[in-house]
C-alpha cells in the first residue's frame, strides 16, 4: 500500500556567509566607518520570509550567522527558492556622521544595497552545512530586485563565492501508512533481548507498533521507532542472529537505541527494507520522484 506525496515544508537554518576583506579597497572611501548591517531575505513564490534582526559586522567579523530558522510551507517538488543578503551603513556609523560644524546631522532610513543572491531546489537539500554557491552583486541578479549593488559611503560586503546552511526537507505524508503488518521485534527487557510478534505500522516518519491490529485504534503503540537523518539500515546475516530475515536498525548518534526487526519470509523483508529507505529524510523518495 503506497501513499502520494506532492507537498513538503523546506526549512532554512543556520545560515553562514563567510567574508574576506581587503584594506586596500576600504582605503579607498577614507572612512574609519567600516560598519554595517545585514539581513537576508527568502524567497519561494509568493512566500517572503526574511531574518528578525539585522546583523552588525565590522572588519573583525569573519563570519556571519543567520541564528533564525526559515520555514517555507507547501512546496511542490519542482520549487526553487532565492536567497537574498542585503547590506547598508549600520546605524551606530550613521549616527558618527557630523556636518561641517561639528553638529551631528538628521539621517534618513538607511539604503539596504543587495550583496550576494543564491538559488536553492530539491538537490541541495538535506545536507547539513555543504557548501552552497552564492553569486555577488549584480552577477546573475534576478528580475524582482531593484535594490543597488553598491552603496557610495561603503565598500562591498566582501563576501566570498558560497555559503554554508541547514536545509532540510520535511514531505507531507498523508495518514495512511505505507507498509503495515507483523514484524517479529526485538526488545530489551530486564537487561535480557527478547523477541515478541508485534503488529507494526509505517506512518508518516515513525514505525509503529502494537500488539494487535486492533490495538491501534484504542491504545498507544508499545514501541515507536523515528525515522530520521541518523538512522542507518543492515540486513543482519544469518551467522549474527538464528532468524535469517533480520533488519537491523541503527542510528549514528545517540540517544537512539538500536532495534531488531524480523520477519518470515525474504520477499516480506525486502519490502519492509524499501518502505523504512523511503522515509529517511536524506532520501526524500516519494517526494522527488512524483
Amino acid at each position: 500500500m503506497m501513499e502520494s506525496v506532492s507537498l513538503a515544508d523546506v526549512t532554512i537554518s543556520n545560515i553562514h556567509l563567510p567574508l574576506k576583506w581587503c584594506r586596500i579597497d576600504h582605503n579607498k572611501y577614507k572612512t574609519d566607518c567600516w560598519k554595517y548591517q545585514v539581513f537576508c531575505l527568502i524567497r519561494s513564490g509568493i512566500q517572503v520570509l526574511d531574518s528578525s534582526e539585522l546583523t552588525k559586522v565590522d572588519l573583525l567579523t569573519d563570519n556571519i550567522l543567520l541564528n533564525d530558522t526559515f520555514v517555507l510551507k507547501n512546496l511542490s517538488p519542482d520549487f526553487t527558492i532565492d536567497i537574498e543578503f542585503y547590506y547598508a551603513q549600520s546605524e551606530d556609523a550613521v549616527k558618527q556622521k557630523k556636518n561641517k560644524k561639528g553638529e551631528q546631522t538628521d539621517t534618513a532610513s538607511p539604503v539596504f544595497a543587495i550583496a550576494a543572491t543564491a538559488s536553492l531546489s530539491l538537490a541541495h537539500c538535506n545536507i547539513w552545512s555543504q557548501k552552497q554557491s552564492l553569486k555577488s552583486g549584480s552577477a546573475g541578479l534576478p528580475a524582482h530586485i531593484t535594490a543597488p549593488t553598491s552603496l557610495p559611503e561603503l565598500p562591498p560586503l566582501p563576501v566570498l563565492n558560497f555559503y554554508r546552511a541547514e536545509i532540510d526537507v520535511t514531505p507531507h505524508f498523508t495518514l495512511k501508512p505505507s507498509k503495515e503488518g507483523f514484524l517479529d521485534v526485538q526488545q530489551m527487557s530486564q537487561g535480557m533481548p527478547h523477541w515478541a510478534k508485534c503488529w507494526c505500522s509505517l506512518q508518516g516518519m515513525y514505525l509503529k507498533a502494537w500488539k494487535q491490529p486492533e490495538d491501534q485504534f484504542v491504545s498507544e503503540p508499545v514501541l515507536v521507532i523515528e525515522i530520521n537523518e541518523h538512522i542507518m539500515l543492515d540486513h543482519v546475516p544469518r551467522s549474527s542472529v538464528q532468524r535469517p530475515n533480520t533488519i537491523h536498525v541503527s542510528y549514528c548518534k545517540s540517544p537512539y537505541a538500536d532495534h531488531y526487526l524480523s520477519t518470515d519470509t525474504k520477499e516480506d523483508r525486502i519490502l519492509w527494507e524499501i518502505g523504512l529507505n523511503t522515509r529517511q529524510p536524506g532520501v526524500l523518495g516519494l517526494y522527488g520522484n512524483l
